[in-house]
């Protein structure tokens, strides 16, 4: 219980201090091979460490023929992701980890 209890006001004690800082919220849009889709991003440590949530929508169709031969493709994006920025030396230079759901077919 006492571990518990610790545990849950560390980080209110933390975020109370006299040294802490706003949480920032950016919020953008991305493209790229998973698509395009907005972004949701949360600076927890300044400088250091972030959150984003990203996603990415999308759908491409083409027909052609090729000697005498139909073919028909269709694509359709759908991903969602949950990543972590560390940023070592407070710049722009970061390392990233997470998770993305993917729901692409073809």
């Amino acid at each position: 219980m006492r571990k518990a209890v610790i545990t849950s006001v560390l980080p209110l004690a933390v975020l109370a201090s006299p040294g802490a800082q706003a949480v920032e919220f950016d919020v953008g849009v991305n493209a790229g091979t998973l698509g395009i889709g907005p972004e949701l991003g949360m600076t927890i440590v300044p400088n250091k460490f972030r959150t984003r949530l990203t996603t990415g929508f999308g759908s491409y169709s083409k027909s052609f023929t090729v000697d005498g031969n139909e073919y028909d493709g269709d694509l359709e994006m759908r991903n969602a992701g949950l990543l972590a920025d560390y940023h070592p030396f407070g710049g722009y230079f970061r390392v990233t980890g997470g998770a993305i759901f993917n729901d692409n077919s073809y």
